[in-house]
């Protein structure tokens, strides 16, 4: 069983919860997702919905630090398409589920 991480049992958050029941759940980081919609976007064309989520991601990681992580303003598709899986290697890093996407 690979990714187990992302398993998480109801009955421990939720009472009165069937623990019986079979159930399949799967935690995904926000980050993730927006991270995902920034690759959509890029690759439809649409640089700055796509910017937009990138810099989501980044102004977390920057926790108000404006000296660091400097804002991405590219308009080239391949170029933001290289800072977006960047971005993606830094954030998941050490997380085990960035080797299968």
């Amino acid at each position: 069983m690979y990714n187990q991480k992302s398993y998480v049992p109801f009955s421990d958050y939720v009472t009165g919860y069937n623990e019986g029941a079979q159930q399949n759940v799967r935690v995904i980081r926000f980050a993730d997702v927006l991270l995902m919609n920034a690759e959509a976007n890029n690759e439809l064309g649409n640089n700055a919905a796509a910017l937009a989520s990138l810099e989501l991601v980044r102004a977390r990681a920057r926790a108000g630090n404006v000296l660091i992580l400097p804002q991405v303003t590219t308009s080239d598709k391949a170029t933001l398409r290289g800072a977006i899986w960047h971005e993606r290697r830094v954030e998941l890093a050490m997380e085990f589920d960035r080797y299968f996407e």
